[in-house]
């Protein structure tokens, strides 16, 4: 019998055993959402309504939940590039925001021609995340600078960083709302005509 017990890493661990992996990890952590909410004194019923009925099965739900998906499947997308370098961008909700801003400056602005106002919006948006993310490499690659804690924190600084526009100089005035005046229909993406539902789920699926 062996003294000791120890976990080997499979190699290839393939597609069923990966998918079921993240399905596991999805129920595993909603049920710890919901037992703690359930403690927290949340009913059962209204848990029920809200996670499952009115994200998943009804039809406007299901729509918003797709739209929203959109750029957390891109987010991801990028976490995961990281990953295989063995880069821990743990904090990659800040290259989001960068972008953010960067894609808000030419809707508001109106730069460029308006056919090319979507493209535009999505070359900065990238530059103005690769630039983000920059800060904690270099500072890994020069001093040792431990990632995890770099991208985290510049993560919380993108995000005043938002704050900051929104409550400021990007307020619209008409609104009692920290929001930006609606952008032009030149920096929209084409309706599909299932709530907001949009033509980027086409460009997502064409990245992923």
């Amino acid at each position: 019998m062996l003294d000791t017990a120890f976990l080997v890493r499979r190699q290839n661990p393939g597609f069923l055993l990966t998918s079921l992996s993240y399905v596991g990890g999805l129920l595993v952590g909603l049920t710890v959402s919901a037992v703690l909410l359930v403690h927290a004194g949340v009913p059962a019923s209204a848990l029920v309504d809200e996670f499952l009925i009115a994200t998943f099965l009804t039809s406007d739900g299901l729509s918003q939940t797709a739209t929203a998906a959109l750029p957390l499947v891109l987010v991801g997308l990028a976490s995961g590039v990281a990953m295989r370098v063995r880069f821990w961008n743990i904090g990659v909700e800040g290259q989001l925001w960068l972008g953010a801003i960067a894609s808000t400056w030419v809707a508001l602005n109106g730069s460029g021609p308006e056919v090319l106002r979507l493209p535009t919006m999505f070359v900065l948006a990238a530059l103005a995340g690769a630039a983000w993310i920059a800060i904690p490499l270099f500072l890994k690659l020069k001093w040792g600078v431990n990632e995890v804690i770099s991208t985290l924190l510049l993560g919380s600084v993108a995000f005043l960083l938002v704050q900051h526009l929104l409550f400021g100089v990007w307020r619209d005035p008409s609104n009692s709302f920290p929001v930006t005046a609606t952008f032009p229909e030149a920096s929209w993406f084409l309706v599909l005509g299932w709530g907001q539902l949009h033509a980027g789920i086409f460009l997502v699926a064409v990245i992923a």
